[in-house]
């Protein structure tokens, strides 16, 4: 199991309650680990954020405690941390209480489904709570439960589905998704052009469903910097 990104409660109904932890459902193809920005000396360099009225240093925009919002007309609102900790407060949601259930393929023609996550059966729960999550696995397949949690402050709307040849369930989360700013043509098509095109896609059409990565340059270049390190006896 990959690690834990968090753990939370799914709630459906008043008295099913299964809990489950967060795993990353999407893995990086390429680079090994994380490049950091370094000085040609080797020094990773510093940031430094300095206030231009008081001179008051902060060493990342994380810490500077307030937030200024323009309204427009030359009119600022600033607003404290305080303030915005006490607003994100007010609205938070410690479990994933189902809200609704809903049509998947209707869903997602209307929503933009993003960052997906398994939730995965706590590994201490009781074996009728990993049952219980085994069932509701099986029941919303093609239905996808809507909820809300909030993590780390921040409150999302999520849309639960479950995946049954993994026999997981997978927690997307929810964008409203923008209008269309082109102009289709809606006229009718007429059959002879509609089973050309087919007959086009037909010809492409596979049962093999794997879609492989372009290979990473970076990690070419770096596994080869590696290999002469470890011919170099610089690497164990």
């Amino acid at each position: 199991m990959g690690r834990s990104s968090g753990s939370s409660i799914i709630g459906l109904g008043d008295f099913v309650q299964v809990p489950v932890v967060w795993e990353k459902a999407t893995k990086v193809e390429g680079q090994r680990g994380k490049l950091h920005t370094v000085c040609s000396c080797g020094a990773k360099p510093k940031m430094d954020i300095n206030c231009p009225k008081c001179a008051k240093k902060y060493s990342s925009w994380q810490g500077v405690p307030d937030r200024e919002f323009d309204a427009g007309s030359n009119v600022k609102i600033i607003l404290t941390k305080d303030e915005i900790d006490a607003a994100k407060s007010s609205n938070v949601h410690d479990m994933m209480q189902v809200e609704k259930i809903v049509s998947l393929s209707q869903f997602a023609s209307r929503y933009i489904l993003s960052e997906p996550k398994y939730l995965l059966p706590d590994a201490d729960a009781p074996g009728a709570q990993k049952k219980a999550y085994r069932t509701i696995v099986l029941a919303c397949e093609g239905k996808v439960m809507l909820t809300r949690y909030t993590n780390r402050g921040i409150s999302k709307r999520y849309a639960i589905v479950g995946d049954t040849k993994k026999n997981v369930l997978v927690a997307y989360e929810v964008d409203d998704a923008k209008p269309v700013s082109v102009d289709i043509p809606k006229e009718p098509i007429d059959a002879k052009s509609i089973a050309s095109a087919k007959a086009l896609l037909a010809a492409s059409e596979s049962e093999d469903i794997e879609f492989v990565a372009d290979p990473d340059p970076i990690e070419e270049l770096i596994s080869n910097k590696i290999d002469a390190e470890m011919r170099k006896g610089g690497l164990s």
